[in-house]
């Protein structure tokens, strides 16, 4: 199921267009989401407003962000938009987008900070110590902005590196649940016969040469005591 819209949107009130993931709301708020979106309609109408936000520049825009680092998914889930949707738009652009939607992709700033690809290690291990703490990489990868195959490859470390836009995200979930349990048991089983650790188990879970404190199932010497 995708995302549902927040109560006062035009979305919310008109319903899911596919699959039926959300029913019409008629609350007043999204009543009045869905006015005040008529009545911009029909003032770009009356001013000759096309009614569509031309693609050209949104697709340069998307084109140029990936260049920048980011990955489609992470423009999808920055923009509140599907990842199909952007996938079409490339390969076979439309005539036009709605505004409102071309405003929040040209809103998506480019990753210049910092190099645009960085080592995967870290973002594998980041994953990797959410599972130990119960947060499956299933859900963790879309909660970053990524599919979850691709969290999968990036846990299973098929991937040398990853752009910084998804180490960064991948970070900040990290962060947010790192030290508190999941509600999965299975991915708990899972991590331990993988000998995946928790955050605590690290010094510094970006440094290669760093070994955990422990591995779930046996315990090991970090470092070997000075003679």
């Amino acid at each position: 199921m995708g995302k549902i819209p927040d109560h006062g949107t035009a979305s919310r009130y008109q319903g899911s267009r596919r699959n039926d993931n959300w029913a019409p709301c008629r609350c007043d708020l999204c009543r009045a989401a869905w006015r005040r979106g008529e009545k911009v309609r029909e003032l770009r109408r009356l001013r000759g407003i096309p009614g569509l936000a031309p693609i050209g520049p949104i697709v340069d825009h998307v084109r140029m962000l990936q260049e920048s680092g980011w990955t489609l998914e992470g423009v999808a889930h920055e923009a509140n938009i599907s990842r199909r949707a952007l996938g079409n738009w490339l390969n076979k652009p439309p005539a036009g987008v709605q505004h409102d939607v071309a405003i929040r992709v040209m809103a998506v700033k480019p990753a210049t900070t910092g190099p645009l690809f960085v080592p995967a290690l870290g973002s594998s291990r980041r994953l990797q110590a959410l599972a130990a703490m119960g947060w499956p990489v299933s859900w963790a990868g879309p909660q970053a902005g990524i599919t979850d195959t691709y969290a999968r490859l990036l846990v299973r470390g098929r991937h040398q590196t990853v752009s910084s836009g998804v180490a960064a995200r991948i970070d900040a979930v990290y962060r947010q649940h790192c030290m508190i349990p999941g509600p999965s048991e299975f991915a708990r089983g899972h991590a331990r016969r993988n000998e995946w650790v928790t955050a605590v188990a690290w010094d510094d879970i970006d440094d290669p040469n760093d070994k955990p404190h422990s591995v779930i199932g046996r315990c090991e010497r970090r470092r070997s005591k000075a003679a």
